[in-house]
């Protein structure tokens, strides 16, 4: 099963693990027979029934890539918003509360989701968290643009980190993507000493809290889920089996009330 936070403050959570099948139309995920208009048309369905039991637009996911390997970031604005839902290269996606019905989001399979809400000034951040990004300060670098372009102080943000790989997952060699050991030196534990079997178990949940708390985010403020997407069958995983492969998605919308007024 999954464990549920529905909400922050005012901003929505979504984690559908594989309640709703793949999210992706990916042919790696799908049998070799199965057509891409199938499989675009089966996802838009998936997408249709997930936004129809939360309370947004399907035609206005926003899901933020990563594909530039940098903590840029992208503000859903009323204009951008009145398009269809699409992909963005950058890492960083925002969304304020004026703007209802749009999710912002990210697919991952093992990789934590991190969303950020500061309530007070009515914006939300959220970016998928590798260790690489983590690697790069992602985190910090969430809070900082929050605050350049909202003024939002560490103090008025509430902060959802999602699944991830458990932190005992085996790394047989000292993680690659954790070159800054400042920013490991809690979340990264040598698990053998014996030279002969020496393994590592990294912490990303940790890692991740390390980085807000130190530029002021409030540890209380602060919700994992601590569901492991290996070993929990409600997840789709690429470190399982291969009956598990597939993408979760994770993301954050406001709710539209005219939509859930009209669904009820």
């Amino acid at each position: 099963m999954i464990k549920v936070f529905d909400q922050l403050d005012e901003v929505k959570i979504v984690n559908t693990g594989n309640k709703y099948g793949i999210m992706s139309e990916s042919s790696r995920f799908y049998p070799r027979t199965s057509s891409k208009e199938k499989r675009a048309l089966d996802l838009m369905r998936r997408k249709e029934l997930l936004a129809y039991n939360r309370g947004f637009n399907p035609e206005k996911m926003f899901l933020a890539l990563g594909q530039t390997g940098r903590n840029d970031y992208h503000i859903i604005t009323k204009d951008n918003a009145n398009g269809s839902g699409c992909n963005f290269k950058e890492t960083i996606l925002i969304l304020t509360r004026e703007i209802e019905g749009v999710l912002i989001g990210s697919t991952t399979a093992d990789n934590p989701v991190v969303v950020i809400e500061d309530s007070k000034s009515g914006v939300t951040a959220m970016a998928r968290c590798d260790g690489w990004a983590i690697n790069r300060a992602l985190p910090m670098a969430i809070v900082s643009v929050l605050n350049e372009e909202f003024q939002t102080t560490p103090k008025d943000i509430k902060v959802y980190i999602g699944a991830c790989v458990g932190k005992n997952f085996k790394y047989y060699n000292w993680p690659e993507f954790a070159r800054r050991e400042e920013l490991w030196k809690n979340s990264v534990k040598l698990a053998n000493s014996n030279d002969l079997t020496k393994y590592y178990y990294v912490d990303f949940h940790r890692a991740i809290t390390d980085q807000l708390t130190s530029v002021g985010v409030l540890r209380e403020r602060i919700i994992w889920n601590t569901d492991n997407t290996l070993k929990n069958d409600a997840y789709f995983t690429d470190l399982g089996s291969k009956m598990k492969r597939g993408r979760n998605l994770v993301g954050a919308y406001y709710e539209d009330k005219q939509l859930i007024k009209y669904r009820n």
